[in-house]
């Protein structure tokens, strides 16, 4: 057989791989029109009633908010915990990371400052000369304020949250539609 021979013979089987597929994904296509269509109709026939129960939600979750905000002393351990479901208490907060001057500033002074050790100076800062927040998040405060820095937004936070199961993502995601 003959290059030129090979070459349609492979020709030809790539022209019945991509038509076998492009059959797929007309099935496929099909399948999903159908699929949104039938979604859309559920939600035009439910709609109402899922926004008026999401609506409710949203009341009671703000209730329990308000209830953990005024009960913080019952969250001192465990920190939350779990009940019907949900999973309620407090977190504590990461913190921001804010610091004197500019970018470049901070920058100059965390390789003025550990300038003696050159890979510490560069984990801190990334390779466009800004602060690497992630990095230096892992200083201590008082290496912080030595550079000018300070944690910010430090404390407590509310936390209420599904316990998530398959009813409660597929929930998630009409509601996000």
């Amino acid at each position: 057989m003959t290059t030129t021979t090979k070459n349609k013979h492979l020709d030809a089987a790539a022209q019945e791989v991509a038509d076998a597929r492009n059959e797929l994904y007309a099935v496929a296509a099909q399948i999903e029109t159908e699929l949104q269509e039938q979604r859309n109709r559920l939600l035009a026939e439910y709609g109402v009633q899922i926004a008026e129960l999401a609506d409710k939600a949203r009341r009671k979750h703000a209730r329990l908010s308000q209830l953990i905000d005024d009960s913080k002393e019952c969250f001192d351990k465990p920190r939350s915990r779990e009940f019907a479901g949900i999973k309620f208490g407090l977190k504590k907060l990461p913190g921001g990371l804010d610091w004197d001057g500019s970018d470049d500033d901070f920058v100059n002074r965390i390789k003025s400052r550990f300038g003696k050790n050159a890979a510490i100076s560069k984990g801190l800062v990334k390779r466009k000369d800004t602060p690497a927040v992630a990095e230096l998040r892992k200083l201590n405060a008082a290496q912080l304020e030595k550079l000018g820095a300070r944690i910010n937004r430090t404390g407590d936070s509310i936390v209420i949250d599904q316990v998530q199961t398959e009813i409660e993502e597929m929930i998630g995601r009409y509601l996000a539609a």
